[in-house]
């Protein structure tokens, strides 16, 4: 059984019998909760778990955070990781303009150090 926030417990078939009477009949989220009684983000929470798990996923103990509401952690952990990896893209591509410049004015040194000096007659 799941708790939602006010304490009400909801078994796997109660669960299972509301996410396939909606994907069966196509009730939209309103009517399901007023055929229900189910809460919109109690509701919505197992329509995602369903739609990512199946069934599979509605029998599952999911832990939450303190308002009860499934964790985000694998989408906050990607886009974390997508933004690092960008920056140090960033990073790395200033670094290696920077580099190629310094080579370059370290090869016009070398040229000017290796040409004779011509006198100013």
């Amino acid at each position: 059984m799941e708790e939602n926030e006010k304490g009400v417990k909801y078994t796997f078939d109660f669960k299972k019998q509301m996410v396939l009477e909606q994907e069966k009949q196509g009730y939209c989220f309103r009517e399901i909760r007023e055929l229900f009684g189910v809460p919109k983000t109690t509701m919505k929470r197992w329509m995602d778990i369903y739609q990512e798990e199946g069934l599979k996923g509605l029998e599952k103990k999911h832990k939450g955070n303190s308002n009860g509401s499934r964790p985000k952690f694998q989408k906050t952990f990607k886009a974390k990781k997508d933004e690092s990896i960008l920056q140090e893209l960033e990073r790395l591509r200033a670094e290696n303009a920077y580099l190629k410049k310094l080579n370059a004015l370290v090869q016009e040194r070398q040229r000017r150090e290796k040409r004779p000096k011509q006198s100013g007659s």
